[in-house]
């Protein structure tokens, strides 16, 4: 019985001896899921903030983009209108050159207007 007992007391001192280091197995392991978790909460937090600033990178360049397209348009429509106008002061140009020759050009009077002369010249 005495062997039994040196035995079980032999027992229990190990499973305190294992008790101690899976304690001090556990601490160890704690600290380093603490340790962790904070570098993953950094690294979550520093990737949120550059997601930030490429959102607003990339509303800035679609602002930009778009103010560009309107400035565009707004030339494209200048130079329409001045194609246009440099045509009609051609136009006029060759009417003014054919009453001096004394012809009457037919894009000096619009055809309304024209057909009007006519009916009054005929009555």
């Amino acid at each position: 019985m005495k062997s039994s007992t040196s035995d079980i007391a032999h027992s229990v001192s190990n499973q305190v001896t294992y008790v101690k280091k899976l304690d001090t197995a556990t601490k160890v392991n704690a600290n380093a899921v603490a340790n962790l978790s904070g570098i993953v909460k950094d690294i979550v937090i520093e990737s949120y903030e550059r997601f930030q600033e490429t959102t607003r990178d990339i509303l800035w360049l679609n602002h930009t983009l778009n103010g560009q397209s309107e400035f565009n348009t707004a030339v494209r429509q200048l130079e329409f209108a001045l194609l246009l106008m440099l045509q009609q002061i051609n136009e006029l140009l060759e009417a003014i050159q054919s009453v001096l020759l004394g012809i009457l050009p037919i894009t000096l009077i619009n055809p309304s207007t024209l057909q009007n002369i006519l009916r009054k010249a005929i009555n």
